[in-house]
């Protein structure tokens, strides 16, 4: 289903907003495998552009990616969550990123596992850290196990992605 995030992401911005949040939503839809290699480089660019220091970034799926990029082109926010990365569990943040990363994941997550099947792919940083969480053992991440598939738990309990805001 491509509904530009609302099933995702989208359910927890009255989450937010009932918090006293202010959130901000970045859009792209899904793009498939060659519009996401294609595209996430400035997807990320637009995102750095748009993030402060204060910000806590909340990605799930290829939005990892684009966050992970947009910390490599120099973002800097003080909290990220990632939910169901599809990224490579041996992905660390740059050196310069000083925040915490809150990685969802489960077992029960197939979907990424198709992600490190693009380990082939030049530049790629894809991988199944939605199925695994983060084993680099870089001290930012902080690894949950919420025991869904790959979207299931915005639909099962969408609350449990806000408790470490």
């Amino acid at each position: 289903m491509n509904d530009g995030g609302l099933s995702t992401v989208g359910t927890l911005f009255p989450l937010l907003k009932a918090q006293g949040h202010n959130p901000r939503f970045f859009a792209y839809g899904w793009v498939g495998l060659i519009g996401a290699w294609l595209g996430n480089g400035k997807r990320a660019k637009k995102l750095k552009n748009c993030t402060s220091d204060n910000d806590v970034l909340i990605g799930h799926s290829n939005g990892c990616a684009i966050i992970a990029r947009a910390l490599k082109k120099g973002a800097n926010p003080k909290r990220i969550i990632f939910i169901h990365p599809a990224l490579n569990k041996l992905w660390e943040p740059p050196d310069s990123f000083e925040g915490i990363i809150h990685v969802y994941h489960s077992e029960r997550d197939r979907a990424t596992e198709v992600a490190k099947l693009t380990k082939w792919v030049p530049k790629s940083i894809w991988g199944d850290m939605g199925g695994s969480g983060a084993v680099s053992g870089h001290p930012a991440f902080i690894n949950h196990d919420d025991g869904f598939r790959h979207s299931e738990g915005f639909e099962k309990n969408p609350e449990l992605y806000l408790e470490t805001l």
